[in-house]
């Protein structure tokens, strides 16, 4: 799981995850969750069931300077998968905009 930089902002952070795979029964979807930026529980933000080839989930409306922590799970006919590792990323922009340091 990655962060795409170019949909993200100070409000909005936009999740990637790879196509996931199924040895014994095709791919029907993906879950992914967050922890909103409370450093606790994960909560299910983004329900993919029956859209297998959507690789990727905007999270809005957040605050500004917060982290948030995300996890996915891929979905077959036999139910969800463990979910990935956690990753995180802090609701701002990339710095930028620095020429030279003396």
């Amino acid at each position: 799981m990655t962060f795409d930089e170019s949909r993200s902002t100070r409000t909005q952070i936009t999740v990637k995850w790879q196509l996931g795979t199924s040895l014994d029964s095709p791919v029907t979807g993906y879950r992914l969750y967050s922890d909103l930026g409370l450093k606790g529980d994960f909560f299910m933000i983004y329900d993919g069931f029956g859209n297998i080839n959507k690789l990727f989930y905007t999270h809005a409306g957040l605050t500004t300077g917060l982290i948030y922590e995300y996890k996915v799970e891929v979905l077959n006919f036999n139910g969800p998968s463990e979910t990935s590792l956690p990753n995180n990323r802090a609701a701002c922009e990339v710095a930028s905009g620095f020429n030279n340091v003396f």
